[in-house]
Formats: C-alpha cells, sequence, structure tokens
C-alpha cells in the first residue's frame, strides 16, 4: 500500500501524546483531597479512596479496552474512553454526595482513563513496528510525567475558583480535546501497511504468506500467557509496597526532614518517566527479556539500598530505582504480547493479563501495613520486593523462545 493513501502517523504519536498527558490525572487525586474536604466537609481518608478507587478501574478499564479494541476498533473505542474519563469528572462538579463520586470520578473516570490508556499505547505501536520501543515510552513517560506537568495548574485553579468550578472546566476541555482525538487522528493503520523500508518477516516454511494472529482463547492456553501475565502481577509490588509509605519511610523509619522527604517524591515522579522513555529505547535494541532484566534488577538495587542506607542520597538513590525499575518495565508490557501472539489480538491479551495487577496492587501494601505493624520495621516487606522482582524477571527470561506466534504460522525458532 502506498504510503500516500493513509495518513501522517506522527499525527496519531501527537493525539497519543496528548491522550497520555490528559489520562495521567489519574495520579494527581491527592491535589483535590484537601480542598474537596474543605468545599464538603467530608472526612480525609474518605475522599482519599476515591483516589484508591479511580486507580483500581483504571486497571479494569485497560482490560475492558483491550478486549473491545479489536472489536469496536480504535476509533470508537478511544471515543469510549473521553466519554467516560472526561464526562465523569465533568458530572463531579455538581455532586454532592460521596459515594455518587464514587461512580463518576472513581469508576466512570477510572475506566475511562484505562481504555485511553491502552489504546494510546496498541494504536501507536501499530503504527510504529519499526519504533515500538521508543514510541511505546514516550507515551507511558509522559502518562508519567502528567502529574508534574498538571499539579501546579490544578492547584491554581482549585485555590482560585474553587472545586466546583476546576471540575466543570476540566471536564469540558477534558471531553472537547479527548473526544476530537479520538475521532479524528485515534485510528489503526490500513491492513497491510507499513512504514516506508520496513522490512516484514513473513515467511512460512520458505513462502510468503499472511501470518496469523493466535486468539486470545488460544493465547490463554499457552505457557507463554501465564509466564507473561505472572510478570505483570509482580511488576507493580516492588513499586506498590512502598511509594505509599515514602515519607513515613523517609523520616519516621530513616530520620530525615520532612522536606527531604517531599524532593524525594518529587525523584520518584522523574525515576518513573526516565525509566519509561530509557525502557523504550532500550526495547528497541535489546529486546523485551533483556530490558526487562535490566529494570527488574533495578528494583533488586533498590531493595538492598532500602535495607543499607540510612542516608538521604543513598535513600533518595533507592527511591529513584524503585520508580524508575517500575517505569522501565512497563513498555514491555505493549509489545511482548504482539511479539509472543501477533499482532491482531494483542491488546486483548494484554488486557486479560492486566487484570492481574489489581490484586496485586491491594496485596502489596497489605504486605507493608501487616509486617510493618508485626516488626515494626519496613525490612521484611523490602525482603519479599527483592524476591518478587527476581521471579517476575525470571518469568520474562525464561519464556520460550519459539513463540505461539511462530509455531501457529510454522515458523523455526532458525527463522526468528
Amino acid at each position: 500500500m502506498t504510503q500516500s493513501k493513509v495518513m501522517n502517523r506522527w499525527l496519531v504519536v501527537a493525539g497519543a501524546m496528548v491522550i497520555g498527558l490528559l489520562s495521567g490525572l489519574v495520579y494527581a487525586w491527592s491535589i483535590f483531597v484537601q480542598p474537596i474536604c474543605q468545599q464538603y466537609g467530608w472526612g480525609t481518608d474518605q475522599v482519599a479512596m476515591m483516589g484508591n478507587v479511580m486507580m483500581a478501574t483504571f486497571c479494569l478499564g485497560a482490560s475492558i479496552g483491550g478486549n473491545i479494541l479489536p472489536k469496536l476498533g480504535s476509533t470508537k473505542t478511544s471515543f469510549i474512553g473521553a466519554m467516560l474519563f472526561g464526562l465523569g469528572i465533568l458530572v463531579s462538579a455538581f455532586v454532592t454526595v460521596p459515594g455518587i463520586m464514587y461512580v463518576t470520578w472513581g469508576v466512570c473516570g477510572g475506566i475511562g482513563v484505562g481504555i485511553l490508556y491502552n489504546v494510546g499505547m496498541f494504536v501507536t505501536s501499530a503504527w510504529f513496528p519499526d519504533k515500538r520501543g521508543v514510541i511505546m515510552g514516550i507515551f507511558l513517560a509522559l502518562f508519567g510525567l502528567s502529574l508534574t506537568v498538571l499539579s501546579q495548574p490544578i492547584s491554581s485553579m482549585l485555590a482560585s475558583l474553587g472545586v466546583k468550578t476546576t471540575m466543570l472546566v476540566m471536564g469540558i476541555a477534558f471531553t472537547v480535546i479527548l473526544g476530537l482525538i479520538a475521532l479524528l487522528v485515534m485510528r489503526m493503520p490500513p491492513a497491510g501497511w507499513h512504514p516506508a523500508g520496513y522490512q516484514v518477516s513473513a515467511s512460512v516454511n520458505g513462502k510468503k504468506e499472511e501470518l496469523v494472529s493466535c486468539s486470545v482463547g488460544e493465547a490463554v492456553k499457552t505457557p507463554a500467557f501465564w509466564l507473561y501475565t505472572c510478570a505483570f502481577f509482580f511488576l507493580i509490588i516492588p513499586y506498590a509496597f512502598i511509594s505509599s509509605y515514602t515519607t513515613v519511610f523517609a523520616t519516621e523509619y530513616r530520620g530525615l526532614e520532612a522536606a527531604q522527604a517531599v524532593t524525594i517524591v518529587s525523584v520518584m515522579g522523574i525515576g518513573a518517566a526516565l525509566g519509561r522513555f530509557l525502557g523504550g529505547l532500550i526495547l528497541d535494541k535489546l529486546g523485551c527479556k533483556v530490558t526487562y532484566a535490566i529494570f527488574c534488577l533495578c528494583s533488586v538495587g533498590a531493595g538492598f539500598l532500602l535495607l543499607l542506607c540510612s542516608g538521604y542520597v543513598g535513600i533518595t538513590a533507592a527511591f529513584f530505582l524503585v520508580s524508575a525499575g517500575y517505569g522501565g518495565r512497563t513498555p514491555m508490557y505493549g509489545v511482548h504480547p504482539i511479539e509472543q501472539f501477533g499482532p491482531k489480538n494483542g491488546s486483548a491479551i494484554y488486557g486479560w493479563a492486566v487484570l492481574s495487577t489489581v490484586i496485586s496492587s491491594l496485596i502489596a501494601p497489605v504486605i507493608t501495613a501487616s509486617t510493618r505493624n508485626a516488626t515494626g520495621s519496613f525490612t521484611i516487606a523490602i525482603i519479599i520486593s527483592i524476591a518478587v522482582a527476581i521471579i517476575g524477571m525470571c518469568c520474562i527470561i525464561f519464556t520460550p523462545k519459539l513463540t505461539p506466534y511462530m509455531k501457529k504460522n510454522g515458523i523455526t525458532a532458525k527463522e526468528e
């Protein structure tokens, strides 16, 4: 197919970058907590939990998005996500009952973000088979940097306009911007398209044929899928076990100043964004297994630093590595299912695997809380985080070289 008959793929990238930047609002709920408590007189824990609900339903939304993307297409799927996210914020401006805001902001907004996140990853990946890792890394880095970019404008709006008007303005803006991006640029490339100069490997027993992707049903019957799912499960634990306790660990457990703890939190945001970007670059050069191993070892190194260091520099380095190790692995998750099972159902397979993180994201803080209450320290939780990082690394490293996609199309290991 000639290149003149398709849209410029960089327009898709630009649209996805805006989606990533705005969708990262999922990390910014803490900015709203105090103003909402003051506005409505609600309890702090009650309001803070709304952000946790959004994070949990974000994972659910990523699964939903992955499964409906092959059926509805990228335009309809991203539009659904945009409406759920934008209108969820918009309607929240008129809510005065906590339980309803759990639904509007937490459930609707979270599912919308998850759908947009999935579409952004897999649509850009489809347009850039030659640069999947770096494009994925840029998208995910912007998603991670969203809090840094949006926190000051949102804080200023909350201070000057109040909660209701801020949510109203954001809801209208997000609905319009994300809706237009969904309708105008979030499109998959035409069947058979590939960028100029890209060499498509389609040799099946010496003949040029169209390669056939594995179905979701075929994928879930393979060891590769379950190794991928287990790696997903273990991905978040070395980050989630300590991320909610960063300031507590720094001040109460290591005796640092409160201002130093705040700086460490900022460094974690930089580490997550840089890890995502570097993970994408390394992925294109060295592949999924090596990239995953590098950033798993970052998590392992972070664990040892948390155990051994008591000074500000060492603790800051540890938390930087915690975030970089987590972020650097994320680009692989959008590429690995395509390589293992083919491009057609990669988003759906990702969608099923990502559900495991809903469980692990809840387990990790519980492990930290229970072991800390029992022992008075973070030591056991840190050791567990080191162990699961190594286990997760092994899940990807020991994935067979002969992928289910290759087996389905009769490709031998030598032809990989």
